[in-house]
């Protein structure tokens, strides 16, 4: 150990807690938005974590904690599952993706202090609320001096996809609406959260993502029944269910593409069902489960194997491959040939039971159960562990998730955030 070389006092063990918990709220602020400058400020996190103090119970204190054996366990049955794979570089690529966020959760949970978290999760959404001005931007064609734009998908000006982009917006909006119906706020407090549920609900419906107008109702709803859930009444569901009614109206009368998408839903599903024809995101979807579902039941105990299944299910759904494609993403099967690793059957469910069989999903399940189990220190930590639970469980229905690194680390950050953290005899 570094310590045994270089020895701080109790002291300027505190002043070095300190100084990376003001670095945690800067790297809250940078994980939606700057991936590089993230990057650069966790490894200065690192440095002083090495020289935080502990080191020995801090280890013993995350090797405990359910959630990280949880991880663990997860990333076993990766490793596990390669034993016979036909594609170890592809399975042991994805690895390394976990790794980028799986063993950053033990620094997370011992070096957040609890006084820290308000300000660290406020730096998170006011990042978020960046993100949707600049979102906005796009919308009116300005492009702002000074912005490195990361993004893919119209409006999403630093997350990869539209989808991704929308369920930080929905898991931000929903605590935003939590705080502003459970605190007692200042009237520029009850304003400045108002504003930012606002045109947190307008950028969700200006993006192409269909799961996004899902989770929307979803999360909000969740928000109400929890904080009612003891006094709610048939008027209060009542006018919430005439809001939701509302918004959803003037979306698909005033937002274009909200209004294209939920069409595009439909013919996708017709063409799917009655033609067989398996066309657009919601069609290819389908064509993946089926597929998908026929694979494992070829091999229904314990699947084919960490990554064989994304050749075998190409192999059955090739015969129903358009002959004319134009773009690659127009392939139903997958072809790609720049990053193979990121290739799945956009359903981490379906995804683990092909690989792993029921084994996989129960690890899965596992994962998600421990942190449902997990006590939050606060009432809106909790609210914040319960949304980001929902609106995952969701999410990864009909999107990959776990070797997406950004969006991992970020929910296991917050997770980190949300549940109790080391208490140390020298804090």
């Amino acid at each position: 150990m570094l310590q045994k070389f270089i020895t701080f006092t109790q002291n300027q063990q505190e002043k070095i807690t300190l100084l990376m918990n003001y670095l945690f709220v800067l790297y809250a602020f940078t994980l939606p938005m700057a991936f590089h400058t993230e990057k650069i400020i966790f490894k200065l996190i690192f440095i002083l974590f090495l020289f935080s103090g502990d080191l020995k119970a801090k280890l013993l204190f995350a090797i405990k904690n359910k959630i990280f054996q949880a991880m663990l366990l997860f990333l076993s049955v990766y490793i596990i599952w390669i034993i016979g794979s036909e594609h170890k570089a592809l399975a042991i690529a994805k690895l390394k993706i976990f790794s980028q966020y799986i063993f950053l959760f033990p620094i997370y949970l011992t070096s957040i202090q609890e006084e820290f978290k308000e300000k660290i999760l406020n730096s998170f959404l006011f990042a978020i609320f960046i993100s949707e001005l600049v979102s906005f931007s796009m919308l009116f064609n300005l492009n702002l001096p000074l912005i490195h734009y990361t993004g893919f998908g119209s409006y999403v000006p630093f997350f990869y996809t539209y989808s991704q982009y929308a369920i930080l917006l929905i898991i931000s909006l929903s605590i935003a609406l939590y705080i502003i119906l459970s605190k007692k706020l200042s009237k520029l407090l009850y304003i400045i959260y108002s504003i930012f549920f606002i045109i947190s609900t307008v950028n969700v419906f200006i993006l192409d993502s269909k799961l996004g107008y899902i989770l929307y109702f979803i999360s909000t709803a969740s928000v109400l029944i929890y904080i009612l859930k003891d006094k709610i009444s048939k008027t209060k569901v009542f006018l919430f269910f005439i809001m939701i009614a509302v918004s959803y109206s003037l979306a698909f009368n005033f937002s274009a593409t909200f209004a294209a998408r939920i069409h595009n839903i439909g013919s996708d599903i017709q063409s799917a069902y009655k033609e067989h024809i398996f066309k657009g995101s919601t069609g290819k979807r389908i064509a993946w489960n089926i597929y998908g579902i026929k694979v494992y039941l070829e091999h229904p105990l314990l699947g084919v194997g960490t990554f064989d299944h994304i050749d075998l299910v190409s192999k059955e759904i090739q015969p129903l491959q358009p002959k004319h494609v134009t773009h690659q993403s127009d392939l139903l099967g997958f072809n790609n040939t720049i990053t193979p690793v990121m290739s799945t059957l956009h359903s981490e469910y379906l995804d683990h039971l092909v690989q792993f069989g029921p084994i996989g999903l129960l690890v899965l399940f596992y994962l998600f159960y421990t942190i449902y189990k997990t006590d939050s220190t606060t009432p809106t930590l909790q609210m914040l562990k319960y949304l980001l639970l929902i609106n995952i469980i969701l999410y990864i229905f009909v999107n990959y998730f776990f070797i997406l690194s950004q969006l991992a680390k970020i929910f296991f950050f917050l997770i980190a955030l949300s549940i109790a953290g080391y208490k140390g005899e020298k804090r």
